[in-house]
Formats: structure tokens, C-alpha cells, sequence
């Protein structure tokens, strides 16, 4: 499964094509698109497959190409954004364990992280419509993030069965360091008591390849241990939402 929303072409997916130039053979592969939460709800897909027997391993990817999409020239964009890719290995196991997973969506605002103009438009009027880009209100996606966010990590904890004050390690998507601060301070995680991640300080929000990014980057530094009680979140255009609770995984 290859989350992404920087694949330029529609048709053919890439993730038949990375697994081709992975030697797989015949593996059911395809792309999905999510916004930044489509890393987290790969996890999803997969563990529901694997516990209802339908595979038994999968390699869910989270990859951007953002310079491809975004106008360079944006002030309000440009600096936040960076290229990336994570992936993890899921398989049937007697040791780990990935809980249940809580996903959702927000049509209504959808206009918060959009593409401006349309292809639709630019197809229309091809001399005079400029290239489509990325564009985002961030203010008051900061707004909502900020008050919606820590009621879904409240939700993820619930749905995992496990209590808040249990989660050893917190890997929120890596928006903005001021987007993270404002939900952790909000759950009370502003002690040492549990590792927050902050890979966005080195790669910027790499959107769909933050979750992974983060957890390889908390692992290798040793600022949290494989087998640790995680939990991570994710969300974005859609404005969608994903996270799962989770035994911290070894990284390669």
C-alpha cells in the first residue's frame, strides 16, 4: 500500500511499480489517497486484513514528492513542506501489537487544504489559469487542529484500551511544532513522562511520510525504545483523520 497525493500521474498507481522494482511477486498493491493521514490509514487497512486473514504480510509506504506541488514562491506554504518517505513492514506476530484503529473525515472542510485551481480549470483555460497548487488557510486549520486534535487522540486511546496516562510515546502528524505544543499541552503530556516526536524540526511536514519519518527518527536517536506503548495521529486534506495505539516497532 503506497500512501500518497504527489503521484503526478492517475493512471498507472505507483505502487504496482514499486513493487515490480521490489521482486515481488503478484502482490495486490495499490495507492491511496488521503491526504497526510493516508500513512495512518494504511496501518489500518493492513492490520484488518492480517487479523482477518486475507494476508499475512504487507508493506505500507508513505511518500511525498511536495516540491512537485507546491509554489515555491508561497511564503504562507513553500517553508513548510518538504519531500520524504517512510514505510513499515506489517505481518502476523506473536510480539507487537497495533490496536484499533479510529479514522474519519470533515468534507464540509475540505476548502481549509485544496488544489487551486482545478485541473478542471487549467484544462479549460489553459493560457491564461495558472498551475495548480497546494493551498492551505492555515490559521484556521491551526484552530481546529488544536481543539479537534487531542478529542481523537482521547478516542484512539479508547478505542486501543488503553488510558492516556498508559501512552509512553506520542507521535503526532508533524504539521508544526506550535500545532504540537498546543495538543500536547492540551492532553498534559508537557512533562517528561511521555516522548513526543519532532521530526518536523529536520524534515519539515513531509505529509503522508511524517509518521514513519518520526518514528525512525525517535528510534535511531534512542529518545524512545522499540516495544515502548505509542500511540500516533494523523490528519489533512479532507480533512481527514487517523491513528492507531501501538507497540513501537524496531526500525531498520
Amino acid at each position: 500500500m503506497l500512501a500518497t497525493s504527489t503521484h503526478l500521474n492517475q493512471t498507472p498507481a505507483a505502487a504496482p511499480i514499486i513493487a515490480a522494482a521490489l521482486g515481488c511477486d503478484r502482490p495486490a498493491a495499490y495507492d491511496i489517497s488521503a491526504g497526510c493521514s493516508g500513512y495512518a490509514h494504511g496501518v489500518g487497512q493492513a492490520t484488518a486484513l492480517i487479523n482477518s486473514g486475507q494476508s499475512d504480510t504487507i508493506l505500507v509506504i508513505g511518500s511525498e514528492k511536495l516540491s512537485n506541488v507546491i509554489d515555491l514562491g508561497e511564503r504562507s506554504v513553500a517553508p513548510i513542506f518538504g519531500d520524504g518517505a517512510g514505510a513499515a513492514l506489517i505481518t502476523r506476530t506473536e510480539t507487537g501489537h497495533i490496536r484499533r484503529t479510529v479514522w474519519g473525515s470533515l468534507g464540509e472542510q475540505s476548502h481549509l487544504i485544496r488544489q487551486e485551481p482545478t485541473w478542471e480549470d487549467q484544462r479549460a483555460d489553459p493560457e491564461t489559469t495558472p498551475t495548480p497548487f497546494l493551498r492551505m488557510e492555515g490559521t484556521e486549520v491551526f484552530r481546529w487542529a488544536t481543539v479537534a486534535v487531542p478529542k481523537i487522540v482521547s478516542e484512539i486511546a479508547e478505542a486501543g484500551g488503553v488510558p492516556l496516562r498508559d501512552i509512553e510515546v506520542f507521535v503526532p502528524h508533524q504539521a508544526n511544532l506550535r500545532i504540537i505544543d498546543g495538543v500536547a499541552r492540551k492532553l498534559g503530556w508537557q512533562d517528561e513522562s511521555v516522548v513526543i516526536a519532532d521530526d518536523v524540526r529536520r524534515a519539515g511536514n513531509t505529509s503522508a511520510a511524517a509518521l514513519p519519518l518520526a518514528i525512525e527518527d525517535l528510534v535511531s536517536s534512542e529518545r524512545a525504545k522499540p516495544g515502548q506503548l505509542a500511540l500516533q495521529v494523523s490528519f489533512g486534506a479532507g480533512l481527514s483523520y487517523a491513528g492507531q495505539v501501538f507497540d513501537l516497532p524496531r526500525v531498520a
